[in-house]
């Protein structure tokens, strides 16, 4: 039988040199660059998020800082090894990401916080210092000069078959500021129904509640969805 602590000695040593002074600075330097070009990423993101900020979308900067930060860590973790790439790259493969980018502006920002925690990771900061200042100019300019996005409203209105779209709907869109555009219309329930769809500036949530009452109060209407766009 096994003596207390003896299944302690089959555990490797610890290499001292894991813990020298400045082995720990160097890290420490590291990361803590990530998280400074981390918060750059981020506040750029932010400051130019435009109408997007009282969405969920707000919540995509610390996304950006803690990617670079993570990423930088399993950098320094693999320090050219080749296995422990593997490895980690198997371990990352179980986390399966499902979320739906909105805009692909944002999958530019993730590739970016991306970028900069492997370059603060591997030492290449010159590359880092040089790429991120352009990067910043291209968002901004783009920001300023070119047209931001109007957020919109898709209504979708089931209805029956033999009915038209068009007569169904004209009374109770005459109520919105804005007159909707169609985008399209499909069978729906297997043939058994119609769906319209329709585009329109977005609509404040009064105007919501009152288009829907309206339209489910007209004959021949299954149902009614408006989502933003």
């Amino acid at each position: 039988m096994a003596k207390p602590h003896e299944w302690m000695a089959d555990i490797p040593s610890t290499d001292p040199a894991l813990f020298s002074s400045d082995l720990i600075l160097h890290y420490t330097l590291r990361i803590g660059l990530a998280l400074v070009m981390g918060l750059v990423v981020a506040g750029l993101y932010y400051c130019t998020l435009g109408r997007r900020k009282g969405d969920n979308a707000a919540a995509m900067p610390l996304t950006l800082v803690l990617l670079a930060v993570l990423v930088c860590m399993v950098t320094l973790i693999v320090n050219g090894s080749v296995a422990l790439a593997f490895t980690l790259g198997g371990t990352l493969a179980i986390v399966r990401f499902r979320t739906v980018v909105d805009d692909t502006r944002d999958t530019a920002f993730v590739i970016a916080a991306v970028v900069v925690g492997m370059g603060m990771g591997t030492g290449a900061t010159a590359v880092i210092y040089l790429g991120l200042p352009v990067f910043s100019l291209v968002v901004l300019a783009s920001f300023f000069l070119m047209p931001q996005r109007v957020p919109m409203h898709r209504i979708i209105v089931r209805l029956a078959p033999d009915r038209d779209p068009g007569e169904i709907t004209a009374a109770p869109f005459a109520i919105l500021p804005n007159p909707p555009m169609l985008l399209g219309i499909e069978t729906a329930k297997q043939g058994t129904a119609v769906e319209a769809v329709y585009s329109v500036k977005k609509l404040e949530s009064p105007m919501v509640l009152k288009l829907l009452a309206s339209l489910r109060g007209v004959e021949g209407v299954q149902g009614v969805e408006v989502k933003p766009m």
